[in-house]
C-alpha cells in the first residue's frame, strides 16, 4: 500500500495503487471532460436557436426603419430641392 505522507509521491508513482487509481480515475476524469464538451456545446447550440433568430429580426427591423427615414426624408426634401431649383431659376 502507498503512503503519501511518508513514501511522497516518488515513492508511489511506481506501485500497483497508483495504476489502479490511474486505471480508476483516469477514464472518469475523460468522462467528466466530455460531459463538460458535450454540455457547452449544447449551451452553445440552444443559445444560438434562441438568439440569431432575434438577431436576424433586429436586423431586418433596423432595415426597415432605416428605408421608411429615407422615403419620409425623401418625401420631406425633395419637393423643398425641387422648389429651391425652381427659384434659383426663376431668379
Amino acid at each position: 500500500m502507498c503512503d503519501f505522507l511518508s513514501d511522497g509521491i516518488a515513492g508511489c508513482i511506481f506501485t500497483h495503487d497508483f495504476y489502479l487509481l490511474l486505471v480508476i480515475f483516469l477514464p472518469l476524469i475523460f468522462y467528466l471532460v466530455e460531459l463538460l464538451v458535450v454540455f457547452s456545446h449544447a449551451i452553445f447550440y440552444l443559445l444560438l436557436v434562441i438568439f440569431l433568430p432575434l438577431i436576424f429580426y433586429l436586423v431586418e427591423l433596423l432595415v426597415v426603419f432605416s428605408h421608411a427615414i429615407f422615403y419620409l426624408l425623401l418625401v420631406i426634401f425633395l419637393p423643398l430641392i425641387f422648389y429651391l431649383v425652381k427659384l434659383l431659376v426663376v431668379l
